[in-house]
C-alpha cells in the first residue's frame, strides 16, 4: 500500500502544467490545456507593446489572469511551466524582466520564444523549409524570412495603431469628420475585408459644428485613403524583398497573422499566402516540448 502511495506521489511530483502566453500590444493571450483566453490590457496593466512597462503592475495583472483561469501555484509538487512568445527584437534586458515577472507570478520553469520562432515552427510543421511571415501587431510589427539554414527578422514601420491614425487623419482633413479610434479600427478592417468597390457608413462628429452625425462614404471618396495605406504596405514589402537573404532563399510559402489589408496586398507577391486569424493558431499549431 505504501509503495502504491509513493508511486502516485512520484507521478504527481513529475507532473508539469504547461501554459502558453503571447504578449502583444493590447492583449495577453493564454493557452492552458483546452482553454484559450484573451485579456484586454488596460493602461495600468504594466504591459505595453508586448513588453513589461511596470514590473509590479505586470505581476498583479498576470497573477489575476491566471487565478481567473484556475491556474494555481499552491501545489509544490507540480512544475508550472510558462512558454512566452515575445517580439523578435526584444533586448536581453527586456527578456530578463519578462522572466522575472513570470517567476514572481509563480512559474518555476520559464521559456521565451520569439515570434519568428513560432512562425518558423508552424511552417516547418507544414513541411515548408523556406518561408516568410508577416506579423502586424497593435503597436509592434515584423516580417521574417527563413530557410533550413538562415533566418532574419525585420522590424517594420507599420502597425494597427499607425493604420488607425492614418484613417483618423484622413477623415478629419479630407472630410472634416472626426471619428473615434474604435471607428477608425473598424474602417481599416472593412477596407481590408472588401478591398475596392465598397461604401462605408460611419458615426462621428462634424469638425465645424461639433455635432454628432452619421455619414455614408462611397469608395470614390475613400479611395485616396486606400491608396495611402497600400503605398505604406508596398514600401515595407519592398524593403524586405530587396534584402539579400530574401533573394537567396526565395521563400516558397508566405504566412500572415490576422491583418486582412496586408493579406490582400500580399496576393500580388504570393498566390498561396496563408492567413492565420489569431495568434492562438500559432501557439497551438506546434507542440512546445
Amino acid at each position: 500500500m505504501r509503495n502504491s502511495n509513493f508511486s502516485r506521489l512520484s507521478l504527481d511530483f513529475l507532473h508539469q502544467d504547461q501554459v502558453l502566453f503571447w504578449l502583444e500590444g493590447r492583449f495577453l493571450l493564454m493557452v492552458a490545456g483546452k482553454k484559450r483566453k484573451q485579456l484586454l490590457l488596460k493602461a495600468d496593466s504594466g504591459i505595453a507593446d508586448g513588453l513589461i512597462a511596470n514590473e509590479e503592475a505586470a505581476v498583479k495583472t498576470i497573477s489575476a489572469f491566471c487565478h481567473e483561469n484556475e491556474i494555481r501555484f499552491q501545489n509544490l509538487f507540480k512544475i508550472h511551466q510558462a512558454i512566452i512568445f515575445i517580439p523578435t527584437n526584444s533586448s536581453p534586458v527586456e527578456q530578463s524582466l519578462i522572466k522575472r515577472v513570470f517567476s514572481q507570478v509563480g512559474f518555476r520553469q520559464i521559456e521565451l520564444r520569439l515570434y519568428a520562432t513560432a512562425f518558423r515552427a508552424f511552417l516547418a510543421k507544414q513541411a515548408f523549409e523556406r518561408g516568410i511571415f508577416v506579423y502586424i501587431g497593435q503597436e509592434i510589427s515584423e516580417i521574417g524570412v527563413f530557410s533550413d539554414r538562415d533566418q532574419q527578422s525585420f522590424s517594420i514601420y507599420f502597425s494597427i495603431k499607425e493604420a488607425m491614425e492614418i484613417v483618423t487623419h484622413f477623415f478629419r482633413e479630407k472630410h472634416l469628420f472626426e471619428i473615434s479610434p474604435v471607428v477608425a479600427n473598424q474602417v481599416y478592417e472593412e477596407i481590408g475585408k472588401h478591398g475596392e468597390k465598397f461604401s462605408l457608413t460611419i458615426r462621428g462628429r462634424e469638425s465645424r459644428s461639433r455635432e454628432i452625425a452619421t455619414h455614408s462614404f462611397s469608395f470614390k471618396e475613400i479611395e485616396p485613403l486606400h491608396q495611402v495605406l497600400k503605398r505604406k504596405v508596398e514600401k515595407e514589402l519592398l524593403s524586405v524583398i530587396g534584402d539579400k537573404l530574401f533573394r537567396e532563399i526565395q521563400p516558397d510559402k508566405w504566412v500572415i497573422l490576422g491583418d486582412n489589408f496586408w493579406f490582400n496586398n500580399l496576393k500580388s507577391q504570393a498566390d498561396k499566402a496563408l492567413q492565420l486569424q489569431t495568434a492562438f493558431d500559432l501557439m497551438q499549431g506546434v507542440e512546445w516540448l
